[in-house]
């Protein structure tokens, strides 16, 4: 593969491309006929913009398909419409017509360069990836486990935990024959590339293959597993040329991953995971009022909180102590208003981890008369919604509560997740489901927008590298959109490399987490952006 013919962009697309693929031809084309004719020496890369026209493109790719250079790689170029993305188009473009790639305007550049670059298997010169600037999203570290530090939270959850475990042990038997076959590809892949008979298709598959298994081992317990993935993710997907010595190696490599996944018990303890103690229903004993949690041993803030909420629709529960709160207010409350003492903020904020553990998903205030920086940071790492310095007036009481009630108090948070690996999201659902959140799931990116309808998430859950419509692509679309553009989104990957991060947070993400995931860390980052006031 050595040229890209390019139909219906402005020209200077073709000329960047062409800077920054020195070994590449790249030439324009009027119409996608012309481009096409270009693409039956077998050695193009065809990129068409729909503006060409939906029709004029799809029968020049079936005249393609149907005849000479018919294995052309192509990449399409989509302008959503005001309604969003047309996903009958994109469907014949896939599925009819074997289309590789599609991207959306405004075309990210460097995603139209690393698709081009990897489809053409060839090394692109490209500028140094600068890092996010920090208005881009939050830090990235992770942040504790919200129960690490509360041995009496850990113990009360206990028995759910064995429950998370036991799902993801079904789930396995589930799946272990998914793996195996997965492990199967590598296997074959391995045994081409001893035999010097490798075909780019192959080992694209296999690619692809380890790609998903190293995502997916860690989170059922194998984390051998996830390190051979990679390392055969690496060696497969790196572009070099694979000589018999390599394919041996690999095949050593595929080895060790069979074993390790034969190996797995069938009860196997799964990755620690917290749901809450107890239920988090939404019962409300008063017939459907929004119910404030206040937990404190000041008279003046609890006195504060009940000036604040007379006259009206919030019904105020009050504690004094994270202990009492179950007896405090029956099921799950809206809001919860959180006196931290000075001593309990210096011994690693107990009291913020434990609320965070019993109620994922409600919004925290914070009340403490600490207003130094690490405090502030230490109240948001765990997931905090709002820091508020005592004393307080009812005036900023309220303020606070209204600023993070949520609007539909009586349903439980909606998380939708988008992944072309099944077995990957039923272990979401899995970690997720117990701890209160309603999980809705997608495996097919093409129907991405209709299930984001359907679904109407308060959070979104995105894979990236996902066939023919990646999930930085799926962001870019919905923050392009004014009714979506708010929508906290979480990214699940296996890739970790500064330029992912980049990518994820350039593309509007508020979060990412590392496959394979944990309970504790995944449940942190969706509590940590739900109920968070947006806009």
């Amino acid at each position: 593969m050595n040229s890209v013919v390019v139909a219906g962009l402005p020209g200077h697309f073709a000329t960047w491309l062409a800077e920054r693929l020195p070994r590449v031809t790249v030439q324009a084309a009027f119409s996608a006929a012309e481009a096409v004719d270009h693409a039956r020496d077998g050695r193009t890369l065809v990129l068409i913009d729909l503006s060409v026209g939906a029709d004029d493109t799809m029968d020049a790719l079936r005249g393609l398909r149907g005849g000479p250079g018919g294995t052309a790689p192509v990449v399409v170029t989509v302008e959503p419409g005001a309604g969003g993305v047309d996903e009958g188009v994109l469907d014949r473009l896939v599925k009819n017509f074997a289309v590789d790639r599609v991207l959306f305007h405004p075309l990210d550049r460097a995603e139209l360069l690393r698709a081009v670059s990897g489809l053409l298997q060839v090394a692109a010169s490209a500028a140094p990836v600068p890092a996010p600037r920090a208005t881009q999203a939050p830090a990235v570290t992770a942040p504790p486990s919200p129960v690490s530090a509360d041995p009496q939270a850990q113990s009360a959850a206990a028995a759910p935990r064995h429950d998370v475990a036991a799902a993801v042990n079904q789930l396995w038997a589930r799946a272990r024959g998914a793996m195996l076959q997965r492990v199967e590809v590598l296997e074959r892949a391995a045994r081409a590339a001893a035999d010097g008979r490798l075909t780019g298709a192959l080992r694209q598959q296999a690619t692809d293959e380890a790609h998903r298994l190293a995502g997916a081992l860690g989170t059922f317990g194998i984390p051998q597993g996830t390190r051979l993935a990679r390392e055969m993710e690496t060696r497969f997907g790196g572009g070099q040329y694979l000589k018999p010595a390599d394919g041996a190696e690999l095949a050593t490599t595929a080895a060790k991953l069979r074993r390790a996944i034969e190996q797995r018990p069938a009860d196997a303890p799964a990755p620690l995971s917290a749901p809450p103690a107890r239920p988090s229903a939404p019962a409300r004993a008063d017939g459907g009022a929004a119910v404030l949690l206040v937990v404190t041993t000041d008279p003046a803030l609890a006195t504060a909180a009940r000036d604040a909420m007379a006259g009206g629709p919030v019904r105020i529960a009050v504690a004094a102590e994270v202990d009492g709160i179950a007896s405090a207010v029956s099921g799950r409350p809206d809001v919860v208003l959180l006196d931290v003492s000075a001593a309990d903020a210096t011994s690693d904020w107990s009291a913020l981890n434990a609320v965070g553990a019993r109620y994922p998903g409600v919004p925290i205030v914070v009340a403490t008369a600490r207003g130094a920086l690490p405090d502030r940071l230490r109240a948001v790492q765990l997931g905090a919604s709002t820091f508020l310095q005592k004393p307080l007036a009812p005036d900023a009481v309220k303020q606070a509560v209204d600023d993070v009630l949520p609007a539909r108090r009586a349903e439980r948070a909606r998380v939708l997740c988008v992944d072309d690996d099944p077995q990957q999201l039923d272990a979401a659902r899995a970690f997720l489901e117990p701890h209160g959140l309603e999980v809705h799931t997608s495996s097919d990116p093409l129907h991405f927008w209709t299930r984001l309808g359907e679904v109407n998430p308060d959070l979104l859950v995105l894979d990236i590298d996902m066939p023919h419509v990646n999930g930085i692509e799926l962001c870019r679309v919905v923050r392009a959109d004014p009714k979506w553009r708010a929508l906290p989104v979480v990214f699940l990957t296996a890739r970790t490399e500064a330029e992912t991060v980049y990518r994820v947070f350039a593309a509007g993400a508020d979060d990412y987490v590392a496959k394979p995931f944990v309970g504790p860390e995944l449940i942190a980052r969706i509590r940590n952006h739900l109920g968070r006031p947006r806009g």
